[in-house]
């Protein structure tokens, strides 16, 4: 399964593959700050997923927009929490 992770400064979005790796379904909007645990709780050491898809927020014309505070901070927190995924 993958998990795709759509980060806000204050919620991030959570979705989840179907067993094929084909479609994507949305699960949850987790609180940002609550998200290492959130994500512990659901997936344990990550072993049972094949990866994850973390979206980078930009505005229309292309500039990163100020999500990507968000983004940056929940890719360390993936990055912690799952080292080899």
């Amino acid at each position: 399964m993958w998990i795709g992770l759509d980060p806000g400064l204050r919620r991030t979005g959570l979705a989840e593959s179907d067993a094929q790796g084909v479609m994507a379904f949305p699960v949850a909007s987790l609180a940002t700050s609550e998200l290492r645990a959130e994500l512990a709780r659901r997936y344990g050491d990550g072993s049972r997923l094949n990866g994850v898809a973390l979206g980078s927020p930009q505005r229309l014309n292309g500039e990163v927009s100020h999500g990507a505070a968000a983004r940056d901070v929940v890719a360390k927190t993936l990055g912690e929490l799952w080292p080899n995924v």
